[in-house]
């Protein structure tokens, strides 16, 4: 995501990250002078992010809260969200999308990342997508302008869960 922002020369905005989980993508954007809102819907989990800022000294306001009944009000300029599309099953992708499009400001960018169908590990979420199945989804509200492989890396894993990293504008 990191990249995609310097690629794109995206700065200093209001960024919503979406399941935040402990805050490692919320406190980085804090830190580079984006004003985070980061949502998640485990109260431990904002707990945990909470203490992070805290820590690293950077001021990102965290909430308990679900997309899909979402109480947040837009507009962001961008919407971060890594893991938390691909939990839901598709008869919720309407209010997913809804939700998103309704808190991105017109001209706003949705950075998705969600597992890709070519995951077949049976512990990762059963949402997973080829890029087909992205464009299909987000073409209505998004202009989806880029599907790339990517992967869920986690420390010291030299096979980490295959995903697509998704850039959408609305």
């Amino acid at each position: 995501m990191a990249e995609t922002l310097e690629r794109l020369g995206i700065e200093g905005r209001r960024v919503l990250d979406l399941g935040a989980g402990p805050g490692t993508q919320a406190v980085p954007l804090a830190r580079r002078g984006f004003q985070v809102v980061a949502t998640d819907v485990s109260p431990t989990a904002v707990d945990r992010a909470r203490r992070l800022a805290e820590r690293e000294g950077v001021e990102v306001t965290f909430l308990v809260d679900d997309i899909l009944a979402t109480r947040l009000e837009g507009p962001f300029d961008l919407i971060l969200d890594r893991g938390v599309f691909h939990v839901f099953a598709p008869e919720a992708h309407g209010r997913y999308l809804a939700a998103v499009s309704w808190l991105l400001r017109p001209g706003g960018l949705l950075l998705l990342k969600c597992f890709s169908a070519e995951e077949t590990r049976p512990e990762c979420p059963p949402g997973r997508y080829a890029p087909e199945d992205i464009r299909r989804i987000f073409s209505g509200p998004f202009r989806v302008v880029e599907i790339r492989p990517s992967a869920f890396a986690r420390p010291g894993d030299d096979d980490p869960p295959k995903a697509l990293f998704c850039v959408n504008f609305r």
